[in-house]
């Protein structure tokens, strides 16, 4: 691991090739279907950034997204982020590179003045998230999806995982845990 380099993207020289890089990375984890759109981001709506590992080559290695969105739960308005895309080529996993993103995106998601983040994970994820300060949330569902069509995270038992940064969000953090986080994120969509 000799020259290795962590960049954020989207950056001011930030190259339409390094988003067809991270297209191509993505799509090795998550084929897309005869519907999806063929773009970096897929959803610019919600998309802040991401932290990329790159080669020394300037191929990326691995990929971590930024997402943000407004919450509404239990009558209080909430600034939330959350990660996704979470992906390492299969040629350089068990090397820790995600978990170096993952620390970078932890200390990066405070400074943008988050009251909170939320995303999902597969259960057998939650030590890498847990480590990296987002432990699970007890019994929480988060429901992405639309108000019509909506998406729960308990359907393909996921496990709801989290920090609260803001002191309105640790004052009302009990009210996450037991019950469903509903963010709107668009149709099919679920950090």
């Amino acid at each position: 691991m000799s020259h290795l380099q962590i960049l954020r993207y989207p950056q001011d020289n930030s190259s339409a090739l390094l988003g067809e890089q991270l297209l191509a990375l993505e799509n090795m984890a998550w084929p897309p279907g005869p519907d999806d759109a063929d773009v970096f981001p897929v959803e610019p709506d919600t998309y802040v950034t991401s932290f990329v590992l790159l080669s020394e080559d300037n191929t990326p290695l691995s990929h971590v997204a930024i997402r943000r969105a407004a919450l509404h739960h239990r009558a209080i308005s909430y600034r939330v982020y959350g990660i996704s895309e979470v992906i390492t080529h299969p040629a350089h996993r068990r090397r820790g590179y995600a978990a170096q993103l993952l620390r970078q995106a932890a200390a990066w998601i405070p400074q943008q003045g988050a009251d909170l983040c939320l995303f999902t994970c597969a259960p057998s994820l939650v030590p890498l998230y847990s480590k990296s300060g987002w432990p699970p949330i007890p019994r929480a569902c988060l429901v992405g999806g639309t108000r019509d069509k909506p998406f729960r995270s308990d359907s393909p038992q996921l496990v709801t995982v989290g920090a609260f940064y803001s002191a309105r969000a640790r004052l009302h953090q009990q009210e996450f845990t037991h019950t469903d986080i509903c963010l709107e994120l668009g149709e099919n969509q679920l950090w």
